[in-house]
């Protein structure tokens, strides 16, 4: 009786619910919303920039190499992304020349080098899987048959404009200026899932990761909207006005009393400028989404409507952009060039407002590798590789600021 006093008289529990603890009826403390949301979103952000950024190119001759390896520097230099960078090509150039030049534009950035031959001709939305590095170059040996098409589809309006219409240039219409609308052909075979594709002569500048982190699953394609004194409202430039152009002429001069032009950019040239956007840096947050709704076919369907023949052509002027701009209408996030908020005008977000021109994704001076003195009358393309080659093994840290071409022939 005595010990059982000294123990207490609280009544043996036993069993399994003798090793449950008294639980608090008190609230448990809740997390805002908000803040909720903030750190998914930080996240999903840390994630992407911890995954190396795809940049895709497409080039078949030695100037533009040049323009893509100082793309490479550029991108490490002005970002804080990591980086993989798959370039298309054919003869004359080689994988080795490229793998060369990837080697002394990245240095202690470059891991390796890959080299892949694209030979299939069938579409197809399969996703592969090879083992890639930090430079990964596919030589064309095959092209796909959709690709093939948008390139006879695209000489034969190009031969068909009367003159004055347009002022693109005959040296434009090559399948390579055309490759990105069959991006995921090349890029899937490889296990690449999502990607970007630049212009040779498009560097990625401050802001780039920004436009990247842009992705949504709502959309097939993320895309800068055009500048603001490159939107047809502006009216025309003084070069326009002096050549006789008007502002819609610069702007592909888009038919859009047709029914297949207004359903997708609209009927006033202020829809127009909601809608239109630059072809020379785009993004592609799904590849698999990409090919499974058919882009490159799409661009076919309206290359052909275009070149009929019976005068119902859908524009007058450019040669890769309008028709990708019909494939991907209002599939497309176009983002607004002073905030990178994609462009709603029912939210008051007009895609030509840019109040704030620091924002920039990429750099699109016509300076440096900028190809202005290269295209000059009896410019010798072939030498500026080998003149920027010959800077980066010399270690100049301003081989892609300075403007190797114009060293004279004969000067080595």
């Amino acid at each position: 009786k005595k010990r059982r006093a000294r123990r207490g008289s609280a009544r043996k529990i036993s069993g399994a619910a003798s090793g449950c603890t008294l639980r608090s009826h008190a609230p448990e403390p809740m997390m805002n919303r908000g803040i909720a949301w903030a750190l998914l979103a930080a996240a999903a952000r840390a994630a992407s920039t911890t995954q190396p950024v795809d940049l895709f190119f497409a080039i078949d001759a030695p100037y533009y190499l040049a323009m893509v390896a100082c793309a490479m520097r550029a991108a490490y230099e002005r970002t804080n992304a990591s980086y993989r960078f798959f370039v298309l090509h054919r003869h004359p150039l080689t994988s080795k020349q490229i793998c060369a030049a990837s080697k002394l534009a990245l240095g202690s950035h470059f891991e390796g080098c890959s080299t892949f031959t694209h030979e299939r001709e069938e579409t197809s939305c399969e996703i592969g899987k090879k083992n890639l590095a930090t430079v990964n170059t596919i030589e064309l040996v095959k092209s796909p048959r959709v690709l093939d098409e948008i390139y006879r589809l695209t000489e034969l309006d190009f031969k068909s404009r009367k003159h004055g219409d347009c002022t693109n240039r005959g040296d434009l219409v090559n399948l390579f200026n055309l490759a990105p609308d069959a991006i995921d052909q090349f890029l899937l075979p490889l296990g690449v899932t999502r990607a970007v594709y630049l212009d040779a002569d498009a560097w990625p500048d401050s802001d780039f990761g920004k436009f990247y982190d842009a992705a949504s699953e709502k959309y097939t394609a993320v895309a800068l909207a055009r500048r603001r004194k490159r939107c047809v409202q502006a009216g025309a430039t003084k070069w326009e006005r002096k050549m006789g152009l008007s502002g819609a002429n610069w702007s592909e001069g888009f038919r859009q009393d047709l029914p297949y032009v207004y359903e997708r950019l609209g009927k006033t040239l202020y829809d127009l400028d909601q809608r239109r956007w630059r072809a020379d840096c785009f993004h592609v947050p799904s590849l698999k989404r990409y090919c499974e709704l058919g882009v490159a076919d799409r661009v076919v369907d309206a290359l052909k409507r275009q070149t009929r023949g019976d005068g119902s052509k859908l524009w007058t002027c450019g040669l890769q952009q309008p028709p990708l701009l019909l494939a991907l209408a209002n599939r497309t996030a176009i983002l607004r060039r002073d905030d990178l908020e994609i462009v709603d005008p029912a939210k008051g977000i007009e895609a030509c407002a840019e109040r704030n021109p620091k924002i920039s994704v990429h750099s699109e001076n016509k300076n440096s590798l900028r190809t202005r003195a290269m295209r000059r009358e009896g410019g010798d393309r072939d030498a500026a590789l080998g003149a920027l080659l010959k800077r980066l093994e010399s270690g100049d840290a301003e081989a892609c600021g300075a403007r190797p071409w114009r060293e004279k022939k004969g000067s080595e």
